[in-house]
């Protein structure tokens, strides 16, 4: 008996050892649940606060970019408002000045001018890659014409370098592309320049070539090569970036911001490729644009595209009313349509717009959008709620350079041009709006007084006594005619086509006044298919004016 008690003595201090375990894991693992809550409930503090910082944080990102677009929208009209009077005069004055020091003088107010406004697009094209608010146009183009175009832009550069610039396409390259031209021509300008650049002596090729076309797209490669500097290999990873530039590179020897290059490998990304760079440290550079899938088409999709030439035109008469408080982008426009039947009216704000709209009936409005008091949205939509005016056609002159701006000024405007217009940046949108008659381009014309086209009975008779001047002048000019159609170098033309603007203008002989405009504008437009048609008048005005003088 008591041999079975001790034995239940033992079982019994044995289960409540047991117990007091139990008990003590009971109480450890109620003090492990109130930790893991407390540290569950810490941790889903900390990432409540953590995603408050992060809305917080993104908040403040929206409303700098927000911040930044405003600025760039602000800055891009206060610089290209003045940028449209300095250019537009500029280019007025280069068909008038004879002078060569002022000539001198002028030529540098239209580079600065030109590289001042080359600077804005990079910035705010920079920006809006950036943003994601920058759209492509993918349509047919000629690949091949933009690389052989760049001949035509850099061999004068290359030339004062003696160095030697070669473009060459394979003989498979695709006829036909669907691309967006505009920002390959940029991307190759880009490179090519840099390239020229950075080259003292050898040469630079531009090699265009295509793998085998397979379901209607090829990968195309566009390789810069040149001769130059090269990129040291602890750089070449960084070149890419806004406004990085080559280590030790001299600022005043080169120039350059950065945002060429950084530009160009968006705009290679963005149409399906990029750009990688291979070099040589003092040999050389190679720079390869690479495009894969691109859509292969025919030449004839590329011609429906149509051209950019400004078309010959004669306006009836008519009245535009411009409505801007800059006094000289008024100046401007009325400068640019002085030799046309149009009466200009002339508006200081919105509310005289509107006002002097009423009274005059104008058969077209340019009506520019940042103005004090009364801006341009405004009274366009004035004017669309006026029973008499709602129907006239509204162009919108602006300095915007922002999507949301553009869509904007689609809706309400009937068209809308963009700070600085050129002359055939204007003519080309009012004659979607007001009646003309158009003009072959091989007759020689001018609109004086109402519909007459210009003939010899235009001539006083003081201007007439000084037609052998000019013969002699255009004499003179024939070895220079003669190089510019072999060569088509374009800021030579350029150079050429304003002096005989100018000399037909100083002469009365209004024939070499036109075709000197149109000469001037098809080499801005890098029009390479008119160019030489438009070169080979020269020697027909030359016979005219034997002709004119009785030669």
């Amino acid at each position: 008996m008591a041999d079975e008690l001790k034995k239940a003595e033992k079982e019994v201090r044995v289960l409540r050892r047991k117990l007091d375990r139990s008990e003590e894991n009971r109480r450890l693992l109620e003090g492990i649940s109130e930790r893991n809550s407390n540290l569950f409930q810490n941790f889903n503090a900390e990432i409540e606060s953590a995603n408050e910082q992060l809305a917080e944080a993104r908040a403040e990102a929206d409303q700098a970019n927000q911040a930044k677009s405003a600025f760039l929208a602000s800055m891009s009209h206060e610089i290209r408002t003045p940028m449209n009077a300095i250019l537009g005069f500029s280019e007025i004055l280069s068909g008038t000045v004879r002078d060569p020091q002022q000539r001198e003088y002028l030529d540098a107010i239209r580079t600065s001018g030109n590289s001042l406004l080359g600077l804005i697009n990079d910035i705010l094209d920079l920006s809006k890659v950036e943003a994601g608010k920058m759209e492509l146009e993918f349509r047919p183009c000629d690949a091949a014409s933009v690389c052989h175009d760049m001949s035509q832009i850099f061999v004068q550069k290359a030339s004062e370098k003696g160095i030697e610039l070669v473009i060459e396409v394979a003989d498979d390259f695709p006829g036909a592309v669907v691309l967006d031209e505009l920002r390959l021509r940029q991307i190759l300008i880009n490179l090519t320049g840099n390239a020229i650049k950075f080259t003292a002596s050898g040469s630079v090729t531009l090699r265009a070539i295509s793998d085998t076309e397979h379901d209607g797209v090829a990968n195309l490669t566009f390789a810069i090569i040149d001769t130059g500097l090269g990129i040291p290999d602890d750089q070449v990873d960084h070149i890419f970036g806004a406004f990085e530039q080559t280590k030790g590179q001299s600022a005043a020897k080169f120039g350059g911001t950065g945002l060429g290059l950084a530009i160009s490998k968006k705009l290679s990304q963005m149409m399906g490729g990029d750009i990688r760079v291979e070099s040589t440290f003092g040999e050389g550079s190679s720079f390869l644009v690479e495009l894969k899938d691109v859509g292969v088409t025919t030449s004839d999709d590329v011609a429906a595209q149509g051209d950019d030439q400004v078309p010959s035109v004669s306006f009836h008469a008519g009245k535009v009313l411009v409505v801007d408080d800059i006094v000289y982008n008024r100046m401007l426009i009325r400068t640019y349509l002085n030799e046309y039947d149009l009466e200009v009216i002339e508006a200081s704000d919105g509310n005289e717009g509107l006002e002097l709209a009423q009274q005059h009936k104008p058969d077209v409005i340019l009506m520019d959008v940042a103005m004090p008091e009364v801006g341009g949205l405004e009274a366009t939509n004035w004017l669309r709620d006026d029973e008499n005016l709602k129907d006239t056609p509204i162009i919108v002159i602006t300095a915007a350079a922002m999507k949301e701006e553009e869509e904007i000024l689609r809706q309400i405007s009937d068209s809308y041009l963009k700070k600085p217009v050129s002359k055939a940046q204007l003519v080309t949108e009012l004659v979607r709006f007001l009646p003309h008659d158009e003009v072959e381009p091989d007759q020689a014309i001018t609109a004086v007084g109402s519909d007459r086209h210009w003939s010899s009975d235009d001539l006083s008779e003081e201007q007439r006594t000084e037609l052998p001047e000019l013969q002699k002048l255009l004499a003179d000019s024939v070895s220079t005619w003669q190089e510019l159609a072999e060569t088509l170098t374009i800021n030579d033309i350029e150079i050429f086509a304003s002096r005989m603007q100018g000399e037909g203008h100083r002469f009365g002989f209004m024939p070499l006044e036109i075709w000197g405009e149109r000469l001037a504008t098809q080499a801005t437009l890098f029009d390479m298919g008119s160019l030489p048609g438009t070169l080979a008048e020269f020697e027909d005005l030359r016979q005219d004016l034997d002709s004119l003088i009785g030669v």
